[in-house]
């Protein structure tokens, strides 16, 4: 029995730490993508392959889903109010759904950017004097490979620090730029990844090969199998082989013509035949094709669609797909929140206005932005629910309920059906507006002071703590402007 201890080692177990310090000491540090080393316009041609991308948005619109809140991390007044506040700033983003649908593309390319433009603007904020906040207006996709992160040297040379650079396209030229003008999602972040990410790119890009190579073949064969092989039989008895060569190559030369053509003269002594190939060999190309389609579908979705099964069930097939998938999209949507929406859309906001957070004592509170789990509509199981909720006490949001049911709230100009007298909410019963209760006690609180865990309502409303006096009347804003410290409001988008 041998002792591993005594095996002669190998210089190959140091490769990979000899290849990590030899990064970190060049001019900045690549992407280690194997893809992008070997085609730079991979993301491209995969965005044009039509079942990349029905699979990617797929994906990419179930993780950024379109309902949001703003959770508070407890109970506490402080962490609501801060919820209520951050809930009103977001609102000011004119495109929060689009922006987190290029941050999940994380998921292929290994991490999304998008730079957040933030302007000072007047909030009004209810419970909340009226002041200048900084805000997120807009968030701009940037390419990932504009982006490079830049190691920082000391005196003696070696790299103390990594630094995040960009190129300006207007002054042709890479430059340093703050990380917190940024909102940043990135997926399967290891050492290894030098903080680029590692998605499914890498793995995409042997399929998008075989499939560009099996195309390019069947589409040079397309022109065989559909005209056929023409066949020409020849009097080999010939005085000399240099008239049979000379024959035989007047008749490639006359058939190749008549294609062109489509026609042909010959002499009715010579014999010719069309035959069309039995089409194995398309078959065979379309089932490679097929092949690489499905690879591409499961690495995306978790799952090629049930249609392709051989055995079970199809609705107990599709469940089995769908719970893969929604597996996948809780993990990304997750991954999604944490990072890039709360840690870095929220923690500016958080820290652009911390001013103003500090005059309302909640600059230490947390929260939390969470994607909605959008179910599909159904309103017959919504009313159950509704009344369900109703029966038990809880008080429902008027806008909450319509939305659910699928009926637009009524207007004072509208004519409405009144319920029934003696239905549950209908005048003079309980839990009418305005009605005590079923025990004759007071109306139940407002609906906007209830926590709506079953509609999602972004926070729960509670007495925030005191005010503090509102800004000084003469010029409010200029005087607000100086509470704002460090914020891109002047960062040139170039």
């Amino acid at each position: 029995m041998s002792d591993p201890l005594f095996l002669t080692p190998t210089v190959s177990q140091d490769l990979y730490s000899w290849a990590l310090g030899s990064a970190y000491r060049q001019y900045r540090l690549n992407d280690p993508s194997y893809a992008l080393a070997r085609d730079p316009m991979i993301d491209e041609k995969m965005d044009r392959d039509p079942k990349f991308a029905a699979a990617s948005r797929y994906r990419r619109h179930l993780i950024a889903g379109r309902a949001w809140t703003i959770e508070p991390a407890s109970d506490s007044p402080a962490d609501r109010l801060l919820a209520k506040v951050l809930t009103a700033l977001t609102q000011r983003c004119d495109n929060l759904v689009e922006a987190r649908f290029h941050l999940a593309n994380a998921v292929v390319r290994g991490s999304a950017w998008g730079f957040l433009k933030g302007r000072i603007e007047n909030v009004q904020i209810e419970g909340v004097p009226d002041s200048a906040w900084w805000v997120v207006g807009h968030v701009q996709n940037v390419d990932r490979r504009r982006l490079h992160f830049r190691p920082q040297r000391g005196e003696d040379g070696t790299p103390e620090r990594i630094r995040l650079v960009w190129w300006s396209w207007k002054r042709r030229q890479w430059e340093l730029v703050d990380p917190s003008w940024f909102a940043c999602n990135v997926y399967d972040d290891t050492e290894t990844n030098l903080g680029y990410g590692l998605g499914l790119r890498d793995a995409l890009y042997f399929l998008m090969w075989f499939k560009e190579q099996l195309l390019a073949d069947g589409l040079k064969a397309v022109k065989r199998w559909s005209r056929g092989i023409m066949t020409v039989g020849v009097d080999g008895l010939r005085a000399s082989a240099g008239d049979n060569r000379k024959r035989v190559t007047d008749w490639e030369k006359a058939t190749a013509e008549s294609r062109e053509r489509d026609a042909l003269i010959y002499d009715k002594t010579d014999e010719f035949d069309l035959k069309f190939p039995t089409g194995e060999g398309a078959r065979l190309v379309l089932e490679f094709v097929r092949y690489a389609d499905e690879g591409i579908e499961e690495l995306l979705v978790g799952s090629h669609l049930a249609t392709s099964a051989t055995g079970g069930g199809s609705y107990a097939l599709g469940k089995v797909h769908q719970q893969t998938t929604e597996t996948l999209v809780s993990f990304d949507r997750e991954l999604l929140d944490s990072g890039a929406m709360t840690r870095d859309f929220l923690g500016s906001l958080k820290r652009f206005n911390c001013a103003n957070l500090r005059r309302l004592g909640i600059e230490r509170a947390n929260c939390k932005f969470t994607t909605a789990e959008e179910d599909e509509n159904d309103p017959g199981k919504a009313m159950t629910v509704v009344a369900q909720a109703l029966e038990k006490g809880i008080a429902l949001r008027k806008k909450d309920v319509h939305e659910r049911i699928g009926f637009p709230q009524p207007t004072a100009e509208d004519e409405v059906y009144e319920a029934p007298q003696g239905a549950p909410g209908a005048p003079g019963q309980p839990g009418a507006d305005g009605d005590p209760g079923a025990d004759g006690g007071p109306p139940a609180a407002p609906p906007d002071d209830v926590l709506d865990t079953l509609f999602g309502a972004p926070v729960r409303a509670g007495k925030a703590p005191p005010a503090p006096e509102p800004v000084a009347a003469g010029a409010p804003r200029e005087a607000s402007r100086a509470r704002f410290v460090g914020q891109p409001t002047d960062v040139q988008w170039d």
